[in-house]
């Protein structure tokens, strides 16, 4: 599933912005290319996030179906230091990201820092304490919001 929503995103700059690159723009073309790049990683790692949180979410289905999923494989505690540490790689990108683009636009860090950095935070410290099935229901719609807000990023670009 995350590899198909970063696979959706690439389809704008496959079949919209490689027919024209031999263009005069070719270095916006480029920079445009980069940034839907980053904006499908992004939407990678939040999906993955999201997907081992709904597994955990539903762990008693799946161990009653034979599921083999990763909290099922490894238990919930090894599954969230996991996800704890894969909830690093967007934010510290995110991060180099803002700070790559802060001469250009110093509105792009403080969007990334208030709507993205700080509700991963949020998650994560969340995700610490999260005990039921409907704690990891909440995380996973967080992760939903996040990963729009994410993406509205395109707009202040």
């Amino acid at each position: 599933v995350s590899f198909l929503i970063f696979l959706s995103i690439l389809i704008l700059p496959v079949f919209d912005l490689i027919p024209i690159i031999n263009t005069s723009n070719e270095k916006v073309i480029l920079f445009v290319f980069i940034v839907l790049l980053k904006i499908g990683v992004f939407a990678f790692l939040l999906t993955f996030l999201r997907e081992i949180i709904k597994d955990i979410e539903d762990i008693i289905g799946d161990y009653k179906i034979n599921s083999n999923t990763i909290p099922i494989a490894i238990g919930i505690e090894s599954t969230k230091k996991i996800i704890l540490f894969l909830s690093l790689l967007p934010m510290l990108s995110i991060l180099y990201f803002g700070f790559q683009y802060f001469s250009i636009n110093q509105y792009v860090l403080y969007y990334l820092l208030i709507f993205i950095i700080i509700p991963l935070l949020y998650f994560d410290k969340k995700l610490l304490s999260a005990k039921s099935k409907s704690d990891y229901h909440k995380l996973s719609n967080l992760l939903k919001y996040i990963m729009l807000l994410g993406i509205l990023t395109i707009i202040i670009l």
